[in-house]
């Protein structure tokens, strides 16, 4: 690439396929294009029937133990919560108003923050399973709350067939700071929306036509925070308000 870069032209794009790296000229040189999380291609409809869901919780209990603290030095990826629970109705106030914008509005919450990098919904959706969400170099990092305290030891951990069960003495805390698991003035129902099966991928049945159903007897797959489970198998009308959980999907730590 270096060979070239006196005869190419400013505006030039080069790929490297091997890196899988994009490059513009610029003046001075050559600067890479940071290229974002990967969509995979939808599978054929035709290929594969429909999955059954899975009715009933899997009977895996909550960890009981010693919390996990993470260094400040550490590499992690943070797990926050919306300031407000979401339904995804489309004719309701509160609603998401589809996958895009809440990613929006998990990306803007952790702006207020002060988090740099990209939150996105703990969400499936049509274009990506909730499993994809973090950059494949970054899924063996821990998954925390707002206290920095471990509630998986790497974000692969979830999708092992324990419906994401985490430790019980681990709680999650909003953006702003408010403690989901406790305060019922916020979230009266202790439920999680994820629309996934226990392995992480989209339940394409169970997602709310993608967070913004029109239809209003419309359901949605969420998971009971009462038993400490991010993943578990329970179906929720599309109207109700639950919580929407965001997560680091690359490691960018550092405060502004």
């Amino acid at each position: 690439m270096m060979d070239i870069g006196k005869e190419a032209p400013i505006g030039t794009f080069v790929f490297l396929e091997g890196q899988q790296q994009l490059f513009i000229r610029v003046i001075g040189g050559w600067q890479e294009i940071q290229l974002g999380v990967i969509l995979p291609l939808l599978p054929d409809p035709t290929t594969a029937p429909p999955r059954q869901i899975e009715p009933t919780d899997s009977g895996v209990k909550p960890t009981i133990g010693d919390v996990l603290q993470a260094d400040d030095g550490d590499e992690m990826l943070y797990m926050y919560a919306l300031n407000e629970p979401l339904d995804a109705f489309q004719y309701s106030s509160s609603s998401m108003g589809g996958i895009s914008r809440v990613d929006y509005k998990c990306y803007k919450e952790a702006q207020r923050m002060g988090l740099k990098g990209t939150f996105r919904a703990f969400l499936s959706s049509d274009l990506q399973d909730l499993r994809s969400i973090v950059r494949r170099n970054d899924r063996t990092l821990p998954v925390v709350n707002s206290k920095k305290e471990i509630l998986f030891k790497k974000w692969d951990d979830m999708f092992n067939g324990t419906e994401a069960t985490f430790n019980s003495r681990v709680h999650i805390y909003s953006f702003n700071g408010k403690d989901v698991m406790s305060d019922e003035s916020t979230w009266p129902e202790k439920y999680v929306w994820h629309g996934s099966f226990s392995d992480g991928s989209r339940n394409e049945q169970h997602y709310c036509n993608q967070w913004v159903a029109s239809d209003p007897t419309a359901v949605g797959q969420a998971s009971s925070l009462t038993q400490h489970k991010l993943l578990g198998q329970r179906r929720h009308s599309c109207r109700s308000k639950l919580v929407v959980l965001c997560v680091q999907n690359a490691q960018l730590n550092v405060r502004k």
